[in-house]
């Protein structure tokens, strides 16, 4: 539950310029936008078979598609979470990858997996962007479309003083 971040991306790697825009795949924040059994296509970097300095020199995308098996709740009664079985992206690295629907809507983000001895006993589970979008709105008041708008230097600015403080001390915390 609350396992979700939003990335801004503020620099490149190299110093070149960010692009004006990226590539992306349109959110679909609806409820019940997803159905047990429906067809969705899992797409990630999985890197579980990767080891150490291979993790950062050969990481390449994968996509499976697959079918939504199983529909779960933290506590709203909607669909919060979705398991979507073990394919080639039932792996460690795939948190954050994507779970795109038949007409192309992103409509889960993948953040956790059940284990398995192999990748097909493994069963990847990813939140609903309908409960990120609740989530985000309960904590900010904001939906996930209108904070991803607008002057996103000033918001991050704005996230930083206000939770990015409180947010430091929590993984200190951890870490120790």
């Amino acid at each position: 539950e609350h396992d979700w971040a939003l990335l801004y991306i503020t620099d490149t790697a190299d110093g070149s310029v960010l692009p004006a825009s990226f590539p992306h795949l349109p959110p679909d924040v609806r409820s019940a936008i997803g159905f047990t059994a429906d067809s969705v296509l899992v797409a990630s970097y999985p890197a579980g078979f990767l080891g150490g300095l291979a993790t950062s020199m050969n990481l390449y995308p994968a996509s499976a598609p697959t079918t939504i098996q199983e529909l779960m709740t933290f506590s709203s009664g909607s669909a919060d979470i979705f398991s979507i079985g073990g394919t080639i992206t039932a792996q460690s690295g795939s948190s954050g990858g994507a779970v795109v629907n038949s007409w192309g809507y992103m409509i889960g983000l993948i953040t956790t997996m059940k284990e398995g001895e192999t990748t097909n006993e493994r069963d990847l589970r990813a939140l609903s962007l309908n409960y990120i979008n609740t989530d985000l709105k309960a904590h900010t008041g904001s939906d996930l479309t209108s904070f991803i708008s607008g002057n996103l230097a000033q918001k991050s600015a704005a996230f930083m003083a206000t939770e990015g403080n409180v947010l430091a001390e929590l993984l200190l915390e951890q870490l120790k």
